[in-house]
């Protein structure tokens, strides 16, 4: 048994679960003989492969499969849940002044930063708000550390963005300063849209 990424055409390919199995019917009782032989079974996963890398972007592998294995309905629950924010100050009048494609990988690096804090703490992020990042810990699967890890998730980061900082100074460009704040407290968690 295992995983496969099966080539079809040149362009296409399809990850699939594989799985040999012994194949032994009884004797035929004209023969006398057992046939014998195997069973390849094959089964298609490129769509939750996609899927997986997909949900992978907005939090850790470990959240993401559960999330696969345990699907997400609609309604809500109130949970405790530790929230974090950061964006970069003053990004406004950082960003007229520089040309439109330094915005984007400047935003890229930082955003790169941001992901891998939260990610590495397993915590999901929940959205980007423009140069900002909001990042939950404790939806959808509830710890009993989430305000801690959701800390440690904010050290990390300025951690990441200091050394980001110091690799902009050694290439002459600006650096950036960051706010985060996190908060803890009861929230309406869950899934609006429609059943469809």
């Amino acid at each position: 048994a295992g995983e496969y990424t099966l080539t079809i055409a040149e362009a296409e390919s399809s990850s699939v679960n594989y799985r040999v199995l012994p194949f032994c019917n009884q004797q035929d009782e004209y023969t006398q003989q057992a046939e014998q032989g195997v069973i390849l079974v094959i089964e298609d996963m490129s769509r939750e492969h996609k899927v997986l890398q997909t949900l992978g972007k907005y939090m850790s592998p470990s959240v993401a499969q559960q999330v696969m294995n345990d699907g997400a309905k609609l309604g809500g629950e109130k949970c405790a849940v530790s929230v974090l924010f950061t964006d970069i100050r003053s990004f406004t009048s950082l960003s007229e002044s520089l040309p439109p494609e330094q915005v984007v990988v400047l935003l890229n690096e930082y955003f790169g930063c941001i992901e891998r804090a939260i990610s590495e703490e397993n915590g999901v992020l929940d959205k980007f708000i423009g140069d900002a990042v909001m990042g939950v810990f404790g939806v959808p699967f509830v710890r009993p550390d989430d305000a801690v890890r959701a800390v440690r998730s904010a050290c990390k980061m300025m951690l990441y963005v200091d050394q980001m900082n110091e690799a902009r100074i050694k290439q002459d460009k600006v650096p950036i300063r960051m706010g985060i704040g996190v908060n803890t407290g009861k929230v309406l968690a869950g899934n609006i849209g429609s059943e469809r």
